[in-house]
């Protein structure tokens, strides 16, 4: 089936799905459509297409792209994308993520005061019932009697079918575990519950829970979901409802009070010894390099593939003696023990080698600020509300303010050196109010992540120009650690 019937099919089930909505503004007129059941699901193709937009609804926002024709009446239709509002109540609330975006709705989420009428909190319960609702349409829709009246009795037909229905009830049940994960209690539909004017009962959030466990569980024990594979990339399988299954586990103490930590492990254990999936044993890390060959000592060739050498695979060319330094590799002084105390972090040089790194190449090269009051610098005046620009860049890599300032030279940054002083222009987290207030746990933490990775791993070139790398497990006594 060609992307355009599909795109009109898909269409098609919705505007079915939903024309009963449209009448609603009168409920004793029945809502007039040219859209039925019987002129849309005579057509085979039409169970693949629905079955598309029950996936899609999980990543796209409407029938049109990039935007028209949306499934939610929402003020800004690329607000309303469900993995977004996910996204968004789950983590903006929390220290994993901080947006500086004012959109209304945003800064509520940052600060812990958002409420039932905050626009992500809403349309997200949106997002939840609409997917619930497409899936119990799908399953009114795709019944063997349903079929069987339509005839469509082709047996590879009909095993297709149950296959997809397999998969809208996993999809039913992700929503339902989404629902009860933000909202606790939630009213509970099914297919088995005819469309309906009338707002549904709320449930309790153990009904919800049970369900959904009954749901994946009856999934699970069947054969109709689809094996992973190419063929099959993208769609849901048996071990993802495992995996649905363990998360809802995990979490059943908080959604009924009763903990089933063991059948979490269990259901985890089963994906994990499937023999379905296996975890990669070699990450390839490629990272783009200057033309002519690097010079890792001169920062206009040093990037991240050096950063990398340096702060994790044990230096660079002629450096090795520093990375080295103490008869062995830092990170395994450092970590023989486990994880290094902070003390130890501080007068490392891997931390050394990250500060250089963010000096020579710091995270954000420009920083914009506008004037709150008027004031003279340097013989500049400056008016209130102009705009200023200033390059942390520009400044690290300036002779007037670093010595050698493009070469990589850590040791600018040890304990003693006086290369560095506080009036030094460094600033890679910004400067003054607006400074991250969580630098030094940035610092921290990376430094922390590098030595444990170094301690375990080492950078190996995988082609003549140093530019592809693969960390591979390092030996001790010939064995793997």
């Amino acid at each position: 089936m060609n992307l355009r019937t599909c795109k009109t099919l898909a269409a098609g089930v919705a505007a079915l799905l939903f024309m009963a909505a449209a009448g609603c503004t009168d409920t004793a007129v029945e809502p007039k459509s040219t859209v039925s059941d019987a002129n849309i699901f005579s057509d085979p193709s039409s169970y693949t297409a629905f079955i598309a937009k029950l996936y899609a609804g999980l990543a796209v926002t409407g029938q049109v792209g990039p935007n028209g024709n949306t499934d939610i009446q929402t003020p800004d239709e690329g607000f309303n994308q469900y993995m977004r509002v996910l996204w968004y109540s789950q983590e903006v609330p929390t220290d994993e993520a901080v947006l500086a975006w004012g959109d209304p709705g945003v800064p509520d989420l940052n600060r812990w005061n958002w409420g039932p009428s905050n626009y992500f909190i809403q349309t997200f319960y949106y997002r939840v019932y609409y997917q619930v609702q497409l899936a119990n349409e799908f399953l009114r829709q795709t019944t063997d009697a349903k079929l069987a009246e339509r005839g469509h009795t082709d047996a590879s037909l009909v095993s297709m079918v149950h296959q997809y229905r397999a998969e809208a009830r996993f999809l039913r049940a992700l929503s339902y575990w989404h629902g009860i994960d933000a909202y606790g209690d939630i009213p509970l539909v099914t297919d088995a519950q005819p469309l309906s004017a009338t707002p549904p009962a709320q449930n309790t959030r153990q009904e919800v829970y049970d369900f959904i466990v009954s749901e994946l569980t009856d999934i699970i024990a069947g054969t109709d979901l689809p094996a992973p594979g190419p063929a099959t990339y993208g769609r849901t399988n048996k071990w993802a409802a495992e995996m649905v299954l363990a998360n809802v586990y995990l979490n059943a103490e908080v959604y009924t009070g009763t903990p089933h930590y063991d059948l979490a492990l269990t259901a985890a254990e089963n994906v994990i010894n499937s023999g379905a999936y296996t975890l990669d044993t070699v990450v390839t890390f490629t990272v783009a390099t200057p033309n002519p060959p690097v010079d890792p000592t001169n920062a206009t060739h040093v990037d991240t593939v050096h950063t990398l050498r340096v702060f994790l695979a044990g230096g660079v060319p002629d450096r090795q003696d520093l990375v080295h330094g103490h008869g062995g590799h830092e990170a395994d002084d450092l970590c023989a023990a486990g994880v290094p105390e902070s003390a130890a972090i501080l007068g490392s040089y891997s931390l050394a080698a990250l500060k250089e790194s963010m000096r020579l190449h710091p995270p954000a090269p420009i920083l914009y600020r506008e004037v709150e009051s008027a004031f003279e610098l340097g013989g500049f005046a400056f008016s209130r509300d102009a705009a200023v620009w200033v390059s942390p860049q520009l400044l690290h890599n300036d002779a007037r303010n670093f010595r050698e300032p493009h070469r990589f030279l850590p040791e600018r940054f040890m304990r003693g050196s006086l290369a560095v002083t506080s009036r030094s222009p460094y600033f890679p987290f910004g400067a003054g109010p607006r400074a991250c207030i969580a630098s030094q746990l940035a610092l921290h933490q990376t430094t922390l992540i590098g030595l444990l990775i170094a301690h375990r791993f080492q950078l190996i070139p995988t082609r003549d120009e140093a530019k592809v790398f693969e960390p591979q497990a390092r030996t001790r006594n010939g064995l793997s650690y």
